[in-house]
């Protein structure tokens, strides 16, 4: 069966609870009622001594003056770091979009506006005018969904590639 707790364990927690850890220590080492109810009961007992022993805890150390002026500057330092690695990726991705639109780009064009001239030379003798009108339409809207689906290429390219880089795992 539980330890049951009576008045006099109230009382003595309550006196126990309110004391500074030097005085539970007197507590301890004093006599009197409360000290004849610390011998008796174990409960009370162990809450004295374990607010007499927070009493042998050393303060708190404070941190050097200057650590925070070197914490600032250090982190300072790092965010210049990430800021030109940052900086330099979006330069490579910019890169990367010019050359593949300089390539990618202008050939579609060619190849697109030379099948649009030359078809039209080739077709009007054997399509009457409505139907060459039509796959001219259907083939230059071909061409825009196709340059449409390579500037969204690239802008995946370059949204991928100017990523800033991960910052490092502190442990």
């Amino acid at each position: 069966m539980k330890h049951l707790r009576t008045i006099d364990c109230l009382n003595a927690e309550e006196a126990i609870l309110g004391s500074s850890p030097a005085e539970a220590a007197a507590m301890l080492r004093g006599g009197g009622e409360l000290r004849a109810h610390l011998d008796a009961c174990a409960a009370c007992r162990t809450l004295a001594r374990d607010l007499a022993a927070l009493g042998s805890v050393p303060p708190p150390v404070e941190p050097p003056a200057d650590v925070c002026a070197r914490a600032i500057a250090g982190a300072a330092i790092e965010l210049r770091r990430v800021r030109r690695e940052a900086r330099r990726a979006v330069l490579r991705a910019a890169m990367r979009v010019a050359l593949v639109a300089a390539i990618g780009v202008p050939l579609p064009l060619a190849w697109a506006v030379s099948v649009w001239r030359y078809g039209a030379v080739w077709l009007a003798p054997l399509l009457p005018q409505p139907l060459l009108v039509f796959l001219g339409g259907a083939f230059a809207l071909a061409c825009l969904a196709g340059l449409s689906a390579l500037a969204f290429t690239l802008t995946l390219i370059a949204g991928a590639a100017a990523r800033p880089p991960r910052a490092p795992a502190w442990s």
